[in-house]
């Protein structure tokens, strides 16, 4: 699969994921983050299914830099989810070890950047600096 065709995807996963998240924006009193991160994790175990569809098929599928990204991005939950129910994913090491490698240093960042706003005095991972 070329690049171009890579970009095309995430791009499009990110137009509507960010569409819809603009749409509701401002319903139900959640702030715009809780909003993203509900369509993109609904939208991403929607496409994880329509991927597994389409492997089943031989028809042409949704790039893994795409998921990958769309994680790092905030659908993990929705990846993690995706591989147990559609049973897909589950054994190519090409996708997991990034998977796992993107989620455990999104997991490190977002632990420091708490540290950094919220505590006093020493920090777990206070090398990191934000």
């Amino acid at each position: 699969m070329d690049n171009k065709t890579k970009l095309k995807s995430l791009l499009l996963h990110l137009i509507f994921c960010g569409a819809v998240t603009f749409a509701l924006d401002g319903q139900a009193s959640l702030p715009f983050i809780a909003w993203w991160f509900a369509v993109i994790n609904v939208f991403e175990f929607a496409m994880f299914g329509k991927d597994k569809l389409r492997a089943k098929m031989s028809w042409s599928r949704t790039p893994e830099s795409t998921f990958l990204i769309m994680g790092l991005l905030g659908a993990f939950p929705a990846i993690l989810a995706g591989r147990k129910a559609f049973n897909h994913k589950t054994t190519k090491k090409e996708f997991i070890i990034p998977m796992w490698s993107l989620f455990i240093l999104q997991i490190v960042l977002a632990i420091a950047y708490i540290e950094n706003v919220a505590v006093k005095g020493t920090k777990f991972l206070g090398f990191v600096s934000l």
